[in-house]
């Protein structure tokens, strides 16, 4: 980075309105000490989306070949493509209007975040009661369960907060039985369980099975009555 920062200082114009190569600034060489020292390759590896067995199946977990047309469209690390070509105050880096003491037609520029939180910026917020979400979206556990130790007469509560898109449906069950609601036992917002004045026989495994229409998961935790 010393190396740009020095290129740049100097006075090194790059021009903007053609593509740019990484080489007009630094050498290959520094490019890969670079690649080197921060395990960052100067571009993107190019994945083999030829496995249509796999991939007609499976969504890859960084989102490549999910579009066999282009393949690294969406794909984590891979950078957005410009509509327009970038235009730098000094031709590599700074934005216009970084630099106070220059002027365009006889003025300063404001910032660019100014312009854009003044321009696209309204007084008026409200709550959309009929669109949220358009796209579906598989259910996933936000606070996983976990085991509990519980002395006798105590009260007790098992989290399974999930989310998805449609809103997921909860079961919860007792020792591989589906738990009924009682004087003692109660289901809340998210579905939240709590269990009153705890006795022995509530000892054993809780399961919370969660579903939508894109996937099932569940969700264990073992409560430990001790006391007498």
């Amino acid at each position: 980075m010393e190396k740009v920062r020095g290129f740049i200082q100097s006075g090194l114009k790059v021009t903007s309105a053609e593509p740019f190569n990484y080489e007009q600034v630094i050498s290959g060489q520094h490019l890969e000490v670079i690649a080197r020292l921060s395990g960052c390759v100067a571009h993107r590896e190019e994945k083999d989306c030829s496995d249509m067995c796999f991939h007609m199946k499976y969504r890859s977990v960084d989102g490549s070949c999910n579009n066999f047309a282009h393949p690294t469209w969406g794909a984590s690390l891979s950078a957005f493509r410009r509509i327009l070509f970038p235009i730098y105050e000094n031709g590599f880096s700074q934005p216009l209007g970084w630099n106070k003491n220059i002027k365009y037609n006889g003025y300063t520029l404001p910032s660019a975040r100014l312009v854009s939180t003044t321009i696209i910026s309204t007084k008026e917020i409200s709550e959309d009661i009929e669109i949220i979400q358009m796209v579906m979206q598989a259910v996933y556990l936000l606070f996983f369960l976990v085991t509990k130790i519980a002395r006798l007469n105590e009260n007790v509560r098992f989290d399974c907060v999930a989310k998805g898109n449609p809103a997921p449906h909860r079961v919860w069950y007792f020792n591989r039985a589906r738990i009924l609601l009682t004087d003692r036992i109660a289901m809340l917002y998210n579905g939240l369980i709590v269990i009153e004045k705890i006795q022995h026989m509530d000892a054993g495994k809780y399961t919370c099975h969660v579903e939508n229409l894109n996937r099932k998961i569940t969700a264990e935790a073992v409560l430990e009555v001790t006391g007498r």
